[in-house]
């Protein structure tokens, strides 16, 4: 969970968000080391688990070592200076924690800040994880209450990436019931959220962000034109050709309504793609070009089985690495 500390000196760095009336906060992606080498054991195993769970690779294609996990939130005082551009390190996810929200800001306004919090990092197609005593009183009794019951469907309303257990699995008295439990919370609210709106309110977000790179621009007009595009089309499904992760969580950020497979050759992507909401991941081999390579996805998607022949499907990719943008969309049929 997020662990609260001072504002940060020179030379840390992380990525603002402006949090309207509440004033700003940072991300902050490193953790401060501790004096006391058992704490600084703990440290780094916290860490480390933070980073197993969601992933080693940042949505940006930026190779990450473990210990560069978002686990921390730092509220800025009025008048505080970027230390950073904002684009400068961005984290490759964030895992909101109950305590250290609840300590970070008025309890009226902890709800707003989630909402903050998810919205901006989903709009940036990295994952957020809403964890923390979600269905606590689960750890002794078989039934949530409402309001832990409320709590999972307002963070899918909220649209986070995934919902987290921790001591109901750890310690409870029944931990497979509690994971069917929020397994049928979190489906009961999916099929109430606004597909529609949320994307087109992810659209807003990337528009007022005015980033100052290129491939960022193409890849918001591309990855949401793909959401458009397949549900205009009647496709069966959208396939992602990733190497990192990217263009998945990228294409995944506007909710699209129709089954999303990412398709990648790196098997610690495919493990990281299973926090990315809706994603299914699936491995294949790549080939000599982007043409072929495309073929080949819907291809395995065929032989898998998660599409027929005849299918209408939309390819989403990269024309190279070299562009960092997802920047090519294939309307195909399956064969």
């Amino acid at each position: 969970s997020l662990v609260l500390q001072d504002p940060p000196t020179a030379g840390q760095t992380g990525r603002y968000y402006q949090a309207g009336p509440r004033g700003r906060f940072l991300l902050w992606r490193q953790p401060t080391p501790s004096a006391d080498p058992e704490v600084r054991v703990a440290e780094i195993e916290r860490s480390v688990r933070l980073a197993e769970a969601v992933g080693h690779q940042g949505g940006f294609g930026v190779d990450l070592l473990p210990e560069d996990i978002v686990d921390r939130i730092v509220l800025l005082p009025d008048g505080a200076e970027l230390l950073e551009p904002p684009t400068a390190n961005p984290s490759p996810g964030v895992v909101e924690g109950d305590g250290p929200l609840r300590g970070a800001e008025a309890i009226e306004e902890l709800p707003h800040l989630q909402k903050h919090i998810i919205q901006e990092c989903i709009a940036l197609g990295r994952p957020a994880i809403t964890a923390t005593q979600m269905l606590e009183s689960m750890v002794s009794a078989p039934t949530p209450t409402r309001a832990e019951a409320s709590d999972i469907a307002n963070a899918v309303f909220d649209g986070t990436s995934a919902v987290m257990l921790s001591g109901e699995t750890a310690i409870g008295r029944d931990p497979i019931n509690s994971v069917k439990t929020m397994a049928r919370i979190t489906a009961r609210a999916d099929e109430k959220f606004s597909y529609e709106a949320w994307g087109e309110h992810i659209q807003a977000i990337r528009r007022g962000a005015k980033s100052d790179a290129a491939y960022l621009r193409v890849t918001d007009a591309l990855t949401s034109a793909a959401a458009r595009t397949a549900t205009e089309t009647d496709a069966e499904a959208i396939i992602c050709l990733s190497r990192s992760g990217f263009t998945v969580r990228s294409v995944a950020r506007f909710r699209p309504t129709v089954p999303l497979f990412g398709m990648t050759f790196d098997d610690r992507t495919a493990n990281q793609l299973s926090l990315s909401w809706g994603t299914r991941p699936l491995i294949f081999n790549e080939q000599a070009t982007p043409a072929a390579t495309a073929e080949e996805a819907v291809a395995t998607a065929a032989r898998v089985g998660v599409v027929r022949s005849g299918d209408t499907v939309v390819v989403v990719s990269g024309s190279s690495a070299a562009t960092h943008a997802t920047d090519t969309l294939r309307v195909l049929r399956v064969p």
